[in-house]
């Protein structure tokens, strides 16, 4: 869709070879392997430094954390599911703060009229 609406990357990624596959076949042109290199690495390598300007998440934990890195100035990230969870014993994960300050803005920005 994105390629479809004029976007000159459509990215995924994947630390699985079969999924990387998977979202060629449905039309990403390039497909970050993070099991290699971090997220925010890979799009700033893809767009020449630049970043995304639109990112969605649909995992968030310390992925949302990485998707945050890999936006443009000015960029948009959607988050579309939580599914991160804490790892070890660490009560509450590094990046629940940066949810927590993501959905607020959603809302505000929401209440505002800022989005739509």
């Amino acid at each position: 869709m994105a390629r479809a609406l004029g976007a000159k990357h459509a990215m995924s990624s994947t630390t699985n070879h079969a999924k990387a596959e998977q979202a060629k076949e449905l039309g990403f042109n390039e497909v970050i392997d993070t099991s290699s290199e971090k997220l925010a690495d890979g799009v700033r390598r893809i767009t020449g430094g630049y970043g995304a300007d639109i990112v969605i998440d649909a995992v968030g934990g310390e992925v949302l954390s990485e998707a945050l890195g890999a936006l443009a100035l000015d960029g948009s990230l959607t988050n579309t599911g939580l599914f991160g969870r804490p790892q070890g014993n660490h009560r509450r994960h590094k990046s629940d703060l940066a949810t927590r300050q993501h959905q607020e803005l959603l809302t505000a920005r929401s209440a505002e009229g800022g989005l739509g």
